[in-house]
């Protein structure tokens, strides 16, 4: 079945490891399930089991068949409800997911009448045996409020227990017990076409009946394992960086890496909690420390397979590579955007500018989106173009801006774009430069709802500062260059805000160039003037501030190339035609050179 390409077509995570099963069960209508084979070996079992379902508004209605050979080898001893019914044979019921909400409820019905309740709602529902010589039987009501619809199905098996021949039969195909939702069948509180639409957003070519839409469903099924945005790197250093990467559903997740020419993989868990694999995330973050500098390390995901002790390389296999900084080096350059607010097609000529791509690393200065609407945002705005172009193997370095505070997903920053240390502020070196990635907060006051508290982030964050300054990191480089969103252009209280963070901490140790963005036109502010230089005209700026250092403003369409060599910082910004619109050359003194 040909589908039309769409752009937004739903695919369907998938969480299991055997064939799928579905059954429709129309509303008064009843429909049948013979296909109960032993646990396991998938065999036709000595003793038969039939499940005959209907339903009506309020009801699910089993009758379950169990046929035995020898009736008289049947233990019906267990007629009393709770955990003793195990003790004969029974019949078990499931019902469950892992998504969208992760939900199990088991029942059980033994050959005596005795009953079994995950949640202990035995008043609820209701269950009658009996047997005669071909088997037994139960009569089972259980409320439709007991179960949790999505997609107008729910997950469901039917297992039984012969306990004389210690055979045990299940609908369901399942890989290593009875409580797994994640290979659960699914019955269809609608017909096969209407399951079809709701599952993928399309309708079916043609009516389908059960094998066909088990067969369709199961084509559009995506492992959850499987990785669907980055590798990206991020927090590069001499002894560190960051691996971040997302798959389709949730998923245990490894990083294994090597330094380059070298034979053994070392193997970095994302997350180990109290001596287990965590394994119920979609993000994974691999913060890796200790490594060498100026060394090229190799390095593959590993993420694994729901239920099975069996991991999956991705992607391919095939391993990719990056560089650690170095205080060595002489000679290197990096790049700056900002303010693209999801604009993938300026962004996609920014970074394939010449250059861009023989840069140390590329910084995000902020507001890549316009609003934090969840972590396909992140991706279809502005990561999964990167990555494609960049950071697999080069370094992006993530500075947060206004935006990256608007929306109740806004946190997800510190799960996409976070750093060891947990701030969103930090320090690193390459080379004679060090690198400071600050943060002002937001680009008006904090509320009084208690939602917003960006003045007392910025305290904290001026006395990390304070000591930033006072380090051999900054005390050492030949030149220092600092990443903030907004800068201290005016008297608004954006403006007011950074010079809450920076103002009188570089006097005796000179900053060199200010990178921002924020303002959405470049502009210019050299050393010492307390005015503004740009190529458009001028913005109407009050009470602009006189500072001790050079400060670029970013336009939305332009990028900041800087070449560091021992001598200088030679700075070049350039818009997404290419177009030079300035250029600027920083000394050591950090002055402008003429």
């Amino acid at each position: 079945m040909k589908r039309p390409v769409q752009r937004f077509s739903q695919t369907i995570v998938s969480y299991s490891t055997k064939p799928y099963k579905a059954l429709s069960v129309p509303l008064g209508k009843p429909v049948l399930i013979k296909d109960i084979y032993q646990w396991k070996s998938g065999k036709k079992p000595v003793g038969g089991t039939e499940l005959r379902l209907c339903r009506d508004a309020s009801n699910l209605y089993l009758h379950v068949s169990c046929f035995e050979p020898d009736p008289a080898l049947i233990q019906s001893e267990n007629i009393q409800d709770g955990m003793g019914i195990w003790n004969g044979d029974l019949i078990e019921i499931f019902f469950g997911a892992i998504e969208p909400v992760p939900w199990l409820l088991q029942l059980a019905v033994g050959a005596g009448g005795g009953r079994f309740d995950s949640r202990g709602q035995y008043d609820q529902w209701e269950a009658s045996t009996s047997r005669d010589s071909a088997g037994w039987y139960a009569e089972i009501r259980i409320p439709v409020s007991f179960l949790r619809l999505n997609n107008l199905s729910t997950g469901f098996n039917l297992c039984r227990q012969n306990m004389a021949r210690q055979e045990y039969s299940s609908w369901a195909r399942l890989e290593s017990k009875f409580h797994e939702p994640e290979n659960f069948a699914e019955l269809l509180f609608c017909d096969y076409d209407l399951a079809f639409f709701a599952k993928t957003g399309y309708p079916p070519e043609k009516r389908l009946s059960r094998n066909s839409f088990e067969k369709e469903i199961s084509l559009c099924f995506v492992p959850a394992e499987s990785v669907i945005h980055g590798p990206y790197l991020s927090n590069p250093s001499p002894d560190g960086m960051t691996v971040f990467w997302a798959t389709a559903g949730m998923s245990g997740a490894m990083l294994e890496y090597r330094k380059k020419g070298t034979q053994e993989w070392l193997l970095y868990p994302v997350s180990h909690q109290n001596g287990i694999l965590q394994r119920d995330s979609r993000m994974h973050v691999a913060h890796l420390a200790g490594l060498k500098e100026n060394t090229v390390y190799e390095y593959r995901l590993v993420n694994w397979a729901p239920l099975l002790n069996k991991r999956k390389l991705t992607p391919s296999g095939k391993p990719l590579s990056f560089r650690t900084l170095t205080s060595k080096t002489k000679a290197f350059s990096f790049a700056v955007c900002s303010d693209i607010h999801s604009n993938t097609q300026i962004l996609s000529k920014l970074m394939q500018l010449p250059g861009v791509r023989q840069t140390a690393f590329f910084v995000n200065l902020g507001d890549m989106l316009s609003s934090m609407s969840g972590p396909d945002a992140f991706f279809e705005g502005f990561l999964d173009l990167q990555t494609e172009l960049y950071a697999k193997e080069k370094p992006l370095v993530f500075v947060r801006g206004n935006h990256e505070q608007i929306g109740i997903f806004s946190t997800d920053f510190f799960r996409m774009m976070n750093h060891p240390s947990g701030k969103t502020y930090y320090a690193f070196r390459h080379g004679k430069v060090c690198f400071l990635a600050l943060d002002a907060g937001n680009d008006h006051p904090d509320d009084s709802e208690g939602i917003y508290r960006n003045t007392s982030m910025i305290a904290e964050e001026r006395k990390w500062l304070q000591e930033v300054v006072q380090s051999e990191l900054f005390q050492t480089a030949s030149f220092r260059v600092a990443f903030l969103h907004m800068p201290p252009y005016n008297g608004e209280y954006d403006s007011r805000a950074a010079m809450s963070l920076l103002d009188g901490l570089f006097e005796e140790s000179p900053l060199h160039l200010l990178i921002s963005g924020h303002v959405h036109r470049y502009f210019r502010m050299n050393p010492f003037s307390g005015e503004c230089t740009t190529e458009r005209k001028k913005p109407q700026m009050k009470s602009t501030p006189v500072l001790p250092f050079t400060v670029v403003a970013n336009d939305t369409d332009t990028v900041v190339m800087v070449k560091v060599t021992s001598a200088a910082l030679q700075v070049q910004v350039i818009n997404a035609d290419g177009k030079t619109v300035d250029k600027l050359t920083l000394l050591p003194n950090a002055q402008l050179a003429e």
